[in-house]
């Protein structure tokens, strides 16, 4: 985070502290919502619609962010609620699933690849083969591959040859073929009908999840924990907690 972007975060809740313990105050009620690509394109949007049907007085102030760099920014209180795709080890803070997802490999629709069976898992040899385009380092995506590989025994490197800041860049390269890829089906179900794609699982690869987080002990101001509160039990009721 930036100095700037810090010295926001910082006046903000001064703003939101000084309104929460002021009855009478007609500040507007911000809801500062730092999130990860994933939950942001996949998760958030009906969620969100469905808070503010309820909420109308709340505005909604969604700050993008990537899985590492929340769990960093939690340490100096920077980030109070917090969506992302990968569970950072920590005792200071909770990590609530919210929904399940699964990663997925993603290739050109040609002759090469159209050989292969769609219900099978894809071949670990090409995965390892193939050039690859990935998220950066620190991405949920790129960390939950990589766990994937150490879980199979697989310590080589895959061929990458282009890292990309979006899912949405990556689906558009691997349909040109520049190379395969893994990410989330949530973020590939919504294009791949439009997309010269096609799409494989993992061997024995299990669902992830994609989690609410906050610090343990951190002090929610009242509409926060509201908001949060609301979350879990969306989650309660789709059965994904």
């Amino acid at each position: 985070m930036s100095c700037y972007s810090f010295a926001v975060a910082v006046v903000s809740r001064k703003n939101a502290l000084l309104c929460e313990y002021n009855k009478d105050s007609q500040s507007p009620k911000i809801l500062r919502i730092v999130t990860s690509s994933l939950p942001l394109h996949s998760y958030l949007p009906k969620v969100l619609t469905e808070y503010n049907a309820i909420h109308p007085d709340i505005f909604l102030k969604i700050v993008p962010s990537d899985s590492y760099t929340i769990a960093e920014s939690m340490k100096e209180h920077q980030v109070h609620i917090a969506f992302c795709g990968y569970e950072v080890k920590n005792k200071n803070y909770t990590y609530s699933p919210i929904a399940e997802d699964q990663l997925i490999v993603i290739t050109p629709d040609n002759t090469q690849f159209g050989t292969l069976d769609q219900k099978k898992p894809f071949p670990e040899e090409l995965l390892l083969s193939q050039p690859m385009i990935c998220r950066a380092p620190i991405s949920g995506t790129r960390l939950e591959f990589e766990k994937y590989l150490i879980s199979r025994g697989i310590y080589a490197k895959p061929n990458v040859i282009c890292e990309m800041p979006d899912a949405f860049s990556i689906i558009n390269s691997v349909s040109e073929g520049l190379g395969i890829a893994v990410l989330s089906s949530f973020e590939v179900q919504q294009v791949t009908k439009e997309k010269k794609l096609l799409c494989f699982s993992l061997e024995n690869l299990p669902c992830r999840s994609l989690y609410i987080v906050k610090q343990k002990h951190d002090r929610l101001l009242s509409y926060e924990r509201d908001f949060y509160d609301f979350i879990i039990d969306q989650a309660k009721y789709s059965g994904k907690e």
